[in-house]
């Protein structure tokens, strides 16, 4: 349905209890631009206390009154820009905060309406009648009813909906106020009032509770309560992580962000530990809207910036949820403490000597627990010290008074276990006041919901069309779950290794939810998480209750709820988890199997026809307006032109033409399948850490080879530091340098030396000698970081990235993209990441030397890890809030020419991952566009004067500057719309089009001069394969589109890069797929000479005059090598399909297009490079 408004509603979450901070309120109705805010003052907790108050006190106010402190700086910015409020602090007196509010309006002399709502008190009486009339008020928790319970219950509160808000809005009111409505109703009220929706807007509606309920409890969704809080970084970095704004569209979809100038941090890890939060199932119920949680989706969608969509509404139950208070009697406390050894000894003592003095028999509950171990080989007193919990509730408070209690407990210090020390607190173990909860359904149809307003009582009806949903919600246990063989070889490790997770309560009931951050975990999670598993995990705290489960695929998560896990809940506890917050970090600290990969290949072949599957399902566009859309956006085209610039086709083939995309790998430790020869050469002598020497290479060559690799490999991508490296190595200093990291140097030296003979121990002759047994550097590089990962430490990054380097020198793209997933692992299992260096170096742990070290080793995973994402289209191990940006500038301050070099990369990789995000969007706008292409040539505007591209610089700068121009391709080839033969292109189209064009040829210009300076383009990095191979397509795409025109610069440019290609065959095998590909698309779409146009304009690719001729007559087709391209070709066309290609004609379904990816089908040196260079300077 249309909104009656033309954009999203933003809605402000300030307090998310009466515990917060209470200033958020005024800040975000001074500073943001929202057009609702909302608090959520309310609990299970003082919907007891304040209604006992009411009931026990008739001089009690029953509300909140904290809020009036949040409440009064705010109401002038409120006023100035008209934002609607509404605040559930209300609590069992709503009508007095209602006056008392509107007394503080009139003070202050503001233009601001006051309406509150009535209904959700229930009198005990009406309770009592329904009883006798047959409902049974069966508790939720537990199924029994509310005749078999204990106490009698003196105050019922229900949870009312949003209309009721949404009405007093409409109405004209500026602050609403209520008592016991759900957590999320402002929002769902915020939806119905802004957008218009009805009562049966049912996926709209579902889309607001579900919107409501991330951002409710105020900073949980922006970091706070998050098992990766360690990602916020330190120091002032966890100061003030903000409060949530969402932007709640028509459609129910919306964008979850925060306040401006607040540090914490949206992502859509913490929005999904929210919405996991509290949830009792698939179904959210509401008294206005059931959510069906099961499809929900999450996307980033910018900094600090989540779309959330996918929830299915159904209609709302004919009931509500109700609360019963009972007096449940007194309780008290007193805390003992042990140390060292023995302390269940000492407990069980201490225990059984107290029990002796107290009248236990007339306590309703008591506990002696013992809290903490002691660790193996304590550091300290303090870390050997453990508390013992004496706790009791009894129905007379005389049976718990300090007489009868406390001293007797004291009294046994002299004469109990050795060290016995009680607190010197004793305030806990002064008898006070607990109450029980009874949490039931009650038929909506009883409840009284009114909005009072103006003078004027309105009545809001319940709904009309509801459904009878089953007691228990759908849950399942883990279906067809991977045999334990899938994961190969095992060790146990704490589940929070690989698991994030968040839990809470609902009355007794503890909900818990863990989701993995990567796609590829996510089978691992739900195979591994069964209920029976789960019961095993909760140990001695699973007491025979029911378990259900179910999961959530699109969010890699698998949810549990554990009922009447909690003791009665949060108003009666006799735990230190009264909310269950704790359940999950609990869970988390418990070790499970976690996979260490060894073999890949049935997993391969696994997720290989799961992507297969995936890709035949169209993604559904979002609905979501949030920027102005393209009105000419790319549209699916299954020519051949068109997908040769498609990005989504971006994945990488095997030998076999097979497609190869796994997702992110939680896998820690890698192991190929090397040769039993190998094996033997290699040796099985354990590692020692200070021996650094290679015997199987004399001194001379390995001389060499360090040479080879500071003049090429270390100019392009640095993995440590030139100094640091040659001092461990001088020095024996294995924090800098090991033997892995040596022989994994030694081997990308190898594979670009022009030694033949050493070039052989790193590459195979050609493609098909590579197969299961590695070539004899590399295999020794490996064996070695697999002993090294025993004991990682920084160079165990090192050797991980540049075996990653190796592999895809070999085509092996998907073992190289795996290491480099390990490597990021590794570097944040290990702290070097945010500030971790500087904190440790701050407080003298770490010197600056070492703290430089780290750094650039996180900087290279970061580089290595965007590399992949941006070329091989697949996800990226380390999120966009593991990469502190402002912590790239430690390298700009550095005057050398590396550092300078580093900060180049990394700043241009910046800018790349926030394209990734445009161009991996369904919905993109030709502002973000052009804020690219700004950026991108101010970056290249304020390169050093040294890195800029000239006709006589290094191969390093040659590469940067190549990868420049390959993000300019990307950036425009969606809206260039190669292939969609548009009959009056757009300004747009054009723009991006020549764009496009001028780039590709730049390209080739660079190679050519780089062809005139040094004979070849060999000592080009392997980054560059990608900036040629992308180039090249773009200008296939160009050519085969105007065969009517003249062509014949964008024909020599594709000569120049075909034949650079064919150079790079010598060291790069990758390359000589990448030809070959290229040529049988040359082939296909005849894009021989005798296409070009009559008339020649002069070749911006600068040509040897002595060749001139002879690259115009030349076939392109005749350019490379052919006595083995043939048999592939042929191959490749047949698999195919293919037949001869004309874009004007031919607009046939190629089936396996993905065998012809040109862009992802490269080696990268460095993992391939985001940045090329333009000619158009």
């Amino acid at each position: 349905m249309p909104s009656i408004r033309n954009r999203a509603v933003r809605i402000g979450g300030c307090e998310g209890g009466i515990t917060d901070h209470h200033g958020v309120l005024a800040r975000m109705a001074k500073n943001e631009e929202v057009d609702v805010i909302f608090g959520d003052w309310m609990s299970e907790y003082n919907m007891t206390t304040r209604g006992m108050e009411k009931l026990q006190d008739s001089s009690s106010l029953g509300y909140e009154t904290v809020f009036l402190e949040s409440l009064e700086p705010a109401l002038e910015h409120l006023a100035a820009k008209k934002i609607k409020l509404a605040a559930n602090a209300g609590a069992s007196g709503t009508e007095l905060l209602a006056e008392h509010v509107e007394k503080m309006i009139s003070q202050k002399g503001l233009n601001l309406k006051v309406a509150w709502v009535s209904g959700d008190e229930i009198s005990v009486e009406r309770i009592k009648h329904l009883q006798q009339k047959g409902e049974r008020f069966q508790r939720l928790t537990t199924d029994k009813d509310l005749s078999t319970w204990e106490f009698d219950p003196l105050y019922a509160q229900c949870y009312l909906g949003g209309k009721g808000i949404a009405k007093a809005w409409a109405e004209g009111a500026d602050v609403v106020l209520t008592g016991r409505v759900a957590d999320p109703a402002p929002v769902i009220a915020a939806g119905l009032w802004w957008h218009g929706w009805t009562e049966t807007d049912f996926d709209e509606l579902a889309g607001a509770l579900v919107c409501g309920h991330l951002i409710e409890c105020g900073a949980y969704v922006c970091g706070a309560n998050w098992s990766g809080f360690k990602s916020l970084g330190t120091g002032k970095q966890i100061l003030n992580l903000g409060y949530p704004i969402a932007e709640l569209a028509y459609d129910g979809t919306c964008i979850i962000t925060k306040e401006k100038g607040s540090n914490g941090l949206v992502s859509t890890e913490t929005c999904k530990s929210q919405v996991l939060y509290e949830i009792q199932g698939p179904w959210y119920f509401n008294s206005d809207v059931v959510a069906d949680l099961t499809n929900i989706k999450m996307e980033q969608v910018g900094k600090d910036r989540v779309h959330v969509s996918g929830a299915k509404g159904l209609p709302p139950p004919p009931t509500t949820k109700v609360g019963m208070t009972a007096l449940g009697g007194w309780q008290a406390e007193t805390h003992f403490y042990v140390v060292g050894l023995d302390v269940e000894e000492k407990t069980a003592m201490f225990e059984t000597q107290i029990r002796d003095v107290l009248p236990v028999d007339k306590y309703h509950c008591f506990r002696v627990s013992l809290n903490g171990r002691p660790p193996d080989n304590p550091q300290s007193q303090e870390s050997a010290t453990c508390d013992v919990r004496v706790f009791a509730q009894a129905r007379d408070r005389n049976d718990l008074e300090p007489s009868v209690f406390l001293q007797p407990v004291v009294d046994t210090v002299m004469q109990t276990y050795p060290g016995a020390q009680f607190s010197l607190d004793q305030r806990q173990g002064i008898p006070k006041s607990y109450y029980e909860f009874w949490v039931a359904l009650v038929p909506q149809g009883i409840v009284p919901h009114k909005v009072h307003f103006a003078g004027n009582t309105l009545d809001v009806a319940p709904p009309t069309k509801t459904y009878t949903y089953p007691r228990h919600q759908p849950s399942y246990d883990t279906e067809n779950p991977a045999p334990p063989a899938t994961w190969g070889s095992t060790t146990l490790a704490p589940l929070g290794y690989v698991a994030h997770a968040r839990s809470g309560d609902k009355s007794s009931n503890a909900n818990v939810g863990f989701y993995v951050r990567s796609e590829d975990e996510y089978e691992w999670l739900r195979s591994t998480l069964s209920i029976s598993m789960i019961k095993e995990l909760l140990g001695i705290d699973y007491r025979g209750g029911l378990v259900e489960r179910f999961e959530l695929p699109h969010l890699w998560a698998v949810h549990f709820l554990l009922f009447d896990h909690l003791d009665r809940g949060v108003a009666s506890s006799s735990t230190y988890d009264i909310l269950g917050k704790n359940v999950a970090e609990y869970l988390r600290a418990n070790p499970v199997s976690k996979s260490q990969v060894k073999e890949l290949r049935e997993r391969i072949a696994e997720l290989e026809a799961a992507l297969k599957e995936a890709r035949t399902k169209q993604k559904p566009q979002l609905e979501t307006a949030r920027e102005p859309v393209l009105p000419d956006a790319p549209t699916r085209h299954n020519n051949l032109i068109s997908r040769l610039t498609q990005r989504d086709w971006q994945l990488n083939s095997n030998a076999e033409g097979q497609v190869q995309f796994f997702g992110p790998t939680c896998s820690v430790h890698l192991t190929e399948s090397i040769s039993i020869s190998l094996l033997e050469a290699c040796g099985d002598a354990a590692i020692n850490e200070d021996d650094f020497t290679i015997n199987d290479l004399d001194s001379e060559t390995q001389a060499h080879l360090l040479d080879v690799y500071w003049n090429y490999q270390h100019t392009v991508l640095q993995v440590f530091q030139k100094e640091t490296f040659l001092k461990g190595l001088k020095q024996r200093q294995p924090k800098y340098v090991s033997k892995a990291l040596m022989y994994c140097v030694f081997a990308c030296a190898a594979r670009i030396s022009p030694r033949e003979h050493l070039k052989a121990l790193a590459i195979p002759r050609n493609e098909d000698d590579f197969g299961d047994e590695l070539p004899y550097l590399m295999a020794k590089a490996l064996k070695y970081t697999e002993e090294e990962l025993k004991r990682p430490r920084l160079t165990t990054i090192q050797s991980l990235l540049l075996l990653s380097v190796l592999h895809s020198g070999l085509g092996k793209d998907t073992k190289g993209w795996l290491l480099t997933g390990d490597a990021c692992r590794l570097a944040v299992d290990l702290g070097i990441h945010k500030n971790n260096g500087l904190k440790q170096s701050s407080s003298g742990n770490m010197s600056l030397e070492d703290v430089q070290a780290r750094r650039l080793v996180f900087w290279a995973c970061v580089i290595f890890d965007r590399f992949w994402g941006l070329y091989l289209g697949r996800p990226c191990c380390l999120n966009a809030e593991d990469i502190p940006a402002q912590e790239a500038r430690w390298m700009s301050a550095n005057s050398s020419w590396e550092a300078k070099m580093a900060y180049a990369w990394v700043s241009l990789l910046i800018i790349v991952g926030d394209i990734c995000d445009v161009l991996n969007a369904d919905v993109r706008s030709y502002g973000k566009l052009d804020d690219f292409d700004q950026k991108l040539q101010s970056w290249r505007a304020n390169l050093d004067p040294s890195l800029q591209y000239r006709k006589d610089c290094p191969a390093s700068v040659s590469s940067l500057n190549l990868q420049y121009a390959a993000v300019m391709i990307l950036l425009h080839q969606p809206t260039a719309r190669f292939g969609s033969r548009p009959e009056e292109p757009s300004t747009r189209t054009a723009y991006s089009r020549r764009q496009c064009i001028t780039f590709a040829t730049s390209v080739a210009s660079c190679l050519h001069e780089f062809q005139q300076q040094h004979g070849d383009v060999t000592a080009l990095s392997g980054i560059a394969l990608h900036s040629i191979s992308l180039a090249a397509t773009t200008l296939v795409a160009s050519i085969a589109e105007r065969k009517s025109e003249d062509v014949s610069s964008e024909m020599h440019a594709l000569k120049t890069c075909v034949r650079a290609l064919g150079e790079l065959e010598t060291t790069y095998l990758v390359a000589r797929r990448v030809r070959k590909i290229i040529q049988l698309i040359i082939r296909v779409c005849h894009l021989e000479s005798d296409y070009v146009g009559s008339q020649q304009r002069p070749m911006p690719v600068p040509a040897d005059p002595s060749n001139s001729d002879d690259l115009m007559n030349h076939s392109l087709v005749n350019e490379v090598v052919m006595e083995d391209s043939l048999s592939l070709e042929t191959q490749f066309a047949e698999d195919a399909g293919l037949s001869e290609y004309s874009p004007f004609a031919f607009d046939g379904h190629l089936p396996t297009y993905a065998q012809f990816d040109v862009f992802s089908t490269f080696d990268a040196e460095g993992i391939g490079a985001p940045d090329a260079f333009s000619r158009n300077m």
